[in-house]
């Protein structure tokens, strides 16, 4: 949920209700819904004698959808090609078929030896699968068909208890985060565990927080944009959190990020954020 004061400057505006499709409005949530795609929205739908089915919403032709019955955890649509990846699995494992449905050609088929806790696009090339011990990476243009997935890095402990919510990498792939949210105390407080991880170095860093993603930024000057990650820096038993502007790599000036104190009210429903940037928004 998001927390709108009057201040805010943020423009909330509903555009269509998925319900209005007949999806069921308990089928809308995290890990049924998929929104990787500039166009398509994917929704996972049982039925009550156990059918699944999935709804293939497209935004690009007034939301008309296309129910389609196949098997599966879950399934999401590329980014900007007409290339659908769908997940199959069981209690300690999972695969990933992706196929180009442009030229009904299967690009990859993956078995990984965990359970998928979340799976995403990365970018134009990659599917990432956060698995219950490791994060993995998918690239469609590996040959063969069958090569396995690319483990990136472990989970550290904090995380292997978390709920993830989000995963991403940086624009040069040499940078990764991993965030996820636990309670300590049954659900009084949610406290937030932020895995930051370099490729280059093998090493990784843990920040108490939420919502972290990356960045180019022009900070210092119009013309020089410095590689950063962006997220709500926040300990345990703090009241207030800190939006933190972290630059990560090789630091273009010696300050290296700078921070704004957020109001209390502004942290009420924090730890269930999750941010994301886009080079055109």
């Amino acid at each position: 949920g998001l927390l709108f004061m009057q201040s805010s400057p943020f423009k909330c505006e509903e555009k269509f209700k998925l319900t209005s499709l007949g999806i069921p409005a308990d089928a809308c949530k995290q890990g049924n819904l998929s929104m990787e795609s500039d166009r398509f929205i994917c929704v996972k739908e049982a039925a009550a004698d156990g059918a699944i089915s999935f709804n293939f919403v497209d935004m690009s032709r007034g939301f008309k959808n296309q129910k389609k019955q196949m098997s599966g955890e879950s399934t999401m649509m590329h980014p900007s090609k007409n290339i659908i990846s769908i997940r199959t699995g069981g209690e300690n494992s999972c695969s990933v078929q992706i196929v180009d449905l442009s030229v009904k050609q299967v690009l990859r088929e993956v078995a990984i030896p965990e359970q998928a806790n979340l799976w995403h696009w990365v970018n134009e090339k990659i599917v990432a699968v956060v698995g219950s011990k490791s994060v993995y990476h998918i690239d469609i243009t590996t040959t063969p068909v069958k090569a396995p997935a690319t483990v990136m890095f472990e989970k550290n402990e904090d995380l292997k208890k978390s709920q993830i919510i989000h995963y991403s990498i940086d624009s040069s792939g040499k940078w990764c985060v991993l965030s996820g949210i636990y309670s300590p105390d049954k659900g009084a407080t949610i406290n937030g565990v932020i895995q930051l991880y370099s490729v280059e170095q093998h090493q990784e860093q843990k920040i108490d927080g939420f919502a972290p993603c990356f960045a180019e930024l022009p900070l210092l000057a119009p013309n020089v944009k410095n590689n950063v990650i962006v997220l709500i820096g926040k300990k345990s038993g703090d009241i207030n959190g800190n939006l933190l502007i972290l630059e990560v790599g090789t630091p273009i000036d010696p300050v290296s990020y700078t921070h704004l104190t957020l109001p209390t009210k502004a942290q009420v429903q924090i730890s269930v954020v999750a941010v994301s940037l886009k080079k055109k928004q």
